[in-house]
């Protein structure tokens, strides 16, 4: 059964790329390569009550988008801390670069099948 979960994950990460998807300029920071994946705009956060227990929040800005699609000379690399996201947004150029959110993760995975990456985002420009 499990199986059967992984492949519908694979075919929702899918459809949601060509529904909800926006194009972007994905630019590494380690070697500058650049890709225009399709990704999808997400909200999230990860935050720590008094005890130090860790939860999920809605909040800040993030990007969600499938491991395969981040494939720089033929391999699929991991999101970088540095790495930025080119987007129009009503017109206007905006600047997004990959940093650790509160809990000290710059991305995780965003399905159980490890499928699609959740990239945390700071706005740079």
């Amino acid at each position: 059964k499990m199986g059967l979960l992984n492949d519908a994950g694979v075919w929702l990460a899918g459809k949601l790329e060509a529904v909800a998807g926006v194009t972007v300029t994905y630019t590494r920071f380690a070697d500058g390569a650049t890709i225009a994946p399709d990704i999808w705009v997400g909200r999230s956060g990860v935050g720590a009550d008094p005890g130090q227990l860790r939860y999920h929040q809605w909040g800040h800005r993030d990007y969600v988008l499938t491991a395969s699609t981040l494939t720089v000379s033929g391999s699929v690399v991991e999101p970088g801390i540095g790495d930025r996201i080119a987007e129009t947004i009503n017109g206007v150029a905006h600047i997004f670069e990959v940093q650790s959110d509160e809990a000290g993760d710059h991305w995780r995975w965003s399905d159980p099948a490890r499928t699609m990456y959740r990239l945390h985002v700071k706005r740079v420009s």
